[in-house]
C-alpha cells in the first residue's frame, strides 16, 4: 500500500467536520469553516462544490446515510459565535438540494438545552438488510452556549433519540 495525492483539490482544509459514504461510492464532506458542501469522486480524485448550502456555517455535526440515499445532518456549533444549533437538514445528493428537517430537543441534567454538538450517531439495524438506514441512534454531545456567556464552559449533554427515516420523526428516549 502506497499513499499519493489525490488528482484533485479539495475547495479548503477539513477539520471538525462530517464525512459520509454516499450509495455510488462518492463521500460527501460537511461542515467546517464554509457553508459549502463537498463531494469527493474516488473514480475520478476530485472534488465538487454542490450548489446547496448549509444555513450558516457549523461545525461538529452528526451525519450519516439513509436507507433512500439521502444525508440525515444533525446539530452542530456555529464556528463563529460557538453556539450550538438544535436544527437538522436532509441533503438529496441526486437533487443536490438541502431540505430543513425536525428540531432536536437536547437535554442535561439540568434540564432542556438549545442546541447540541458531537453527538454520535449509529444505525440500529446496519447488519439487516431489510432495516439498513431506516432507524438511526443519536445520543449525547455537548451544548455550548458561545463565547459571550461566562463562564465559558460547555454543558454535558444527555439526550438520546431514535430517528425514524420513514417518517422523519425523533422518538426521544432520554436521558441516558
Amino acid at each position: 500500500f502506497t499513499s499519493r495525492p489525490t488528482k484533485g483539490k479539495t475547495s479548503r482544509q477539513y477539520n471538525q467536520h462530517a464525512c459520509v459514504a454516499l450509495q455510488d461510492g462518492r463521500l460527501l464532506l460537511i461542515g467546517d469553516r464554509s457553508r459549502v458542501l463537498e463531494i469527493f469522486d474516488p473514480d475520478t480524485e476530485q472534488f465538487h462544490a454542490c450548489q446547496a448550502r448549509m444555513p450558516t456555517v457549523i461545525d461538529d455535526v452528526a451525519a450519516t446515510l439513509l436507507y433512500d440515499g439521502t444525508v440525515l445532518i444533525a446539530g452542530g456549533q456555529n464556528v463563529f459565535t460557538s453556539v450550538c444549533v438544535n436544527n437538522t437538514w436532509r441533503y438529496d445528493p441526486v437533487a443536490d438540494e438541502l431540505h430543513e428537517g425536525p428540531i432536536l430537543t437536547p437535554t442535561a441534567p439540568t434540564g432542556p438545552q438549545p442546541g447540541v454538538s458531537d453527538m454520535a450517531i449509529a444505525d440500529l439495524f446496519a447488519h439487516d438488510p431489510k432495516r439498513a438506514g431506516r432507524y438511526f441512534f443519536l445520543c449525547g454531545g455537548e451544548y455550548d452556549p458561545g463565547r459571550e456567556v461566562e463562564p465559558y464552559q460547555d454543558v454535558v449533554l444527555d439526550s438520546a433519540w431514535v430517528y425514524d427515516a420513514v417518517s422523519r420523526q425523533f422518538i426521544d428516549v432520554g436521558p441516558m
